[in-house]
């Protein structure tokens, strides 16, 4: 008797534990706040299925390297934030969606389905 299968065809209330380090990609930040490119940025969360899409909830951090504009003094911390993803499956991604205040519609570079990402 299965759970109901959404768009994406995974089972709707599955999950699957992320646990991952990824090398960050370039553009994380400016010249004078970021991420750089290469450095480890760890995601511990889940992905849950919903009926259309997949949603994370995590934590990924990162370590950020910055310089006072004032003194030029430069500044590294380890920076974490926790996120809340929705990744619609690509029929889902068609219909339309009002957004709730605290959602945005973030656009990939590479032309993939966008997230809607809400940071809390």
């Amino acid at each position: 008797m299965g759970g109901q299968r959404g768009a994406g065809g995974v089972a709707a209330g599955a999950v699957k534990t992320v646990d991952a380090v990824f090398p960050a990609p370039s553009g994380i930040g400016d010249e004078v706040i970021g991420v750089k490119e290469g450095a480890d940025v760890s995601v511990h969360g889940s992905f849950d299925s919903i009926v259309d899409g997949l949603v994370l909830t995590a934590r990924i951090e990162a370590p950020v390297a910055a310089e006072c504009t004032r003194c030029l003094k430069p500044i590294k911390r380890d920076w974490g934030v926790d996120v809340v993803a929705f990744f619609p499956y690509e029929e889902s991604a068609k219909a339309p969606r009002t957004a709730s205040p605290r959602t945005r519609t973030w656009r990939s570079s590479r032309g993939r389905t966008s997230p809607r990402m809400c940071i809390r």
